[in-house]
């Protein structure tokens, strides 16, 4: 079984107004995907992750040109660091701000037309779904 097969997809291109992803787990994909970008881009999506959460970033498909750029920011968090994954590359990062949400901001920007493509998997979940998931399982 594919992880591809059951989630749902996202453009980073499609029309929400706020480009605010309203799912805590899919598929966030460039313009066409399978298709190569064959356009100039500037779209961004935002993930929000509830506080006390884990966010799971894996870059399951990545072959963007040197003229392409696909970044990820945590808004809240570090807010001036801009990371970008490699192709099977895993981010998996507690959210542990009792104060406040994560806000998780992915960026693809391209100056030239040219032949890339990108296919991202994430995931936003509760600490306590976790853990109560673990504690089920200890107890079956």
């Amino acid at each position: 079984e594919s992880i591809n097969e059951d989630l749902p997809r996202i453009d980073i291109c499609s029309g929400e107004k706020d480009g605010r992803i309203s799912i805590n787990r899919g598929l966030l994909q460039s313009p066409n995907y399978p298709q190569y970008l064959r356009q100039y881009v500037s779209c961004m999506k935002q993930l929000h992750v509830p506080r006390e959460s884990r966010l799971r970033l894996f870059m399951l498909e990545k072959s963007l040109d040197y003229y392409q750029e696909l970044n990820i920011r945590l808004l809240n968090n570090e807010p001036n660091t801009q990371r970008t994954l490699a192709k099977n590359e895993l981010f998996d990062k507690n959210i542990t701000n009792p104060l406040s949400d994560e806000i998780v901001e992915i960026e693809l920007k391209t100056n030239h037309i040219g032949t890339g493509n990108f296919l991202l998997y994430f995931q936003g979940k509760f600490f306590f779904f976790l853990l109560f998931s673990s504690l089920l399982q200890i107890a079956q």
